[in-house]
């Protein structure tokens, strides 16, 4: 999907402009969410709960998804989901 590899694209350009080499920056985030698709693939868990237990408390991945939230990341993600559903609906 568009926004999967587009999420991809914006994590991986962040870490050029951070610094890290593009090739290393790629392999980097493929095999990240790769990994973490087999998780999910393979866990009967929520992805709530996943979320909790791959997010250390006062960690990174914890800061990453409240900033998200906080900056309407959330909201702009129901919203596209929202304006989809109409277009499919009709």
């Amino acid at each position: 999907m568009g926004s999967y590899f587009g999420l991809l694209e914006l994590a991986e350009g962040w870490l050029v402009e951070s610094g890290l080499p593009e090739a290393t920056a790629r392999d980097y985030m493929a095999g990240l969410f790769a990994n973490l698709g087999r998780v999910a693939e393979d866990s009967e868990k929520a992805f709530g709960a996943l979320r909790k237990e791959y997010s250390t408390k006062g960690g990174l991945n914890e800061q990453v998804f409240r900033v998200f939230v906080e900056a309407g990341g959330v909201k702009a993600l129901r919203l596209a989901l929202d304006q989809v559903l109409e277009r499919v609906r009709g």
